[in-house]
């Protein structure tokens, strides 16, 4: 089964946004339990080993749009709002304050995280890029 959204422009177009398969929701469960597995002896360790994981597990996928942790987990593809997503919502399960960034990196659009660490925000994300430059909170 499909389901397919629909956007209404004016009175009487309609333009078909995606078609996707319906995904029963993942099991929050699970992940919550792969979330706990992954702690580490401390939060820093905690942090690397979740952005590990999701970086070795959830390929890379480019979307125009957000597309939510159980779409993410059900096609183990994302981008990089996908992934920061899931990132966050791993990160939060153990107790670790995060927060998503937009901005550029190498000059292209780009969503990531920040953690606060002894009661500093940090983010590791230039082992990736060149180049960041933050312009500022949420999803583009």
């Amino acid at each position: 089964m499909k389901s397919d959204k629909f956007f209404i422009i004016g009175m009487c177009s309609i333009i078909l946004i995606s078609s996707l398969p319906l995904v029963t929701a993942y099991p929050y469960g699970k992940l919550d339990i792969m979330a706990k597995e992954l702690k580490g002896q401390t939060d820093y360790e905690t942090v690397m080993n979740i952005d590990s994981w999701v970086e070795n597990n959830i390929k890379h996928k480019f979307y125009w749009y957000p597309r939510g942790i159980s779409r993410t987990l059900y096609d183990m593809t994302g981008d990089c709002s996908d992934k920061t997503v899931l990132k966050q919502y791993m990160l939060r399960n153990n107790k670790i304050d995060t927060r998503l960034v937009h901005g550029f990196a190498d000059s292209k659009l780009h969503d990531w995280y920040e953690v606060k660490l002894n009661n500093t925000w940090w983010t590791h994300e230039d082992r990736y890029f060149n180049l960041i430059k933050k312009l500022g909170y949420g999803l583009w």
